[in-house]
């Protein structure tokens, strides 16, 4: 992983890119969201470090790629206070993505992803 940042962060410099996006995906990202924490701090670590070879106007973007039904209060804590963009998929309506979608006692997961809102419409994240 780190030598993949460095890379990275190295072609921002070179390529004088005003932006590096690093995105978390594939199965469940939230079920190592320790990798995640150390990740985004070693990132930033680096940035940081590296600070006075980026462009003035350099910006660091994180997101992640999820179904949901690991949005603990303390994962979305961490995501907000990092400005994640979240995206949460969806398998089409309620029935289909309950059959492809089940959690470990069986049940389907859209209920789990509708709990992302509190209050109606206000979104949790």
């Amino acid at each position: 992983m780190e030598d993949s940042i460095r890379l990275a962060i190295n072609r921002c410099i070179e390529k004088k890119d005003s932006d590096l996006g690093i995105t978390f995906f594939g199965g469940e990202p939230l079920v190592r969201m320790d990798f995640i924490k150390k990740t985004v701090k070693f990132v930033k670590g680096m940035v940081k470090e590296r600070r006075i070879d980026l462009p003035k106007d350099f910006e660091l973007r994180f997101s992640v790629n999820t179904n949901g039904t690991l949005l603990s209060d303390e994962a979305i804590k961490f995501l907000k206070r990092e400005r994640f963009t979240v995206f949460v998929s969806i398998d089409g309506p309620a029935k289909r993505h309950d059959l492809a979608r089940k959690t470990s006692n069986g049940f389907g997961s859209l209920g789990i992803q509708a709990g992302l809102y509190k209050g109606g419409d206000k979104p949790r994240l």
